[in-house]
């Protein structure tokens, strides 16, 4: 699977956010893509590598 910017990703345990760099993505596997930010993917590069995410069934 080739990811595209703006995908937002599971694989594994953990989730991705592809910001930049889509043509390298094709290098990770098992990646599932959930959902996908429209939006200034630069907002999403200034956060660091790391951040804290809470995931919730939706009612």
């Amino acid at each position: 699977m080739v990811g595209k910017n703006g995908d937002i990703d599971l694989a594994g345990s953990y989730f991705s956010i592809l910001f930049d760099g889509e043509e390298v993505s094709g290098s990770y596997e098992n990646m599932i893509t959930l959902g996908r930010i429209d939006g200034d993917l630069s907002v999403i590069k200034s956060l660091g590598n790391t951040i804290k995410l809470t995931v919730e069934l939706a009612k």
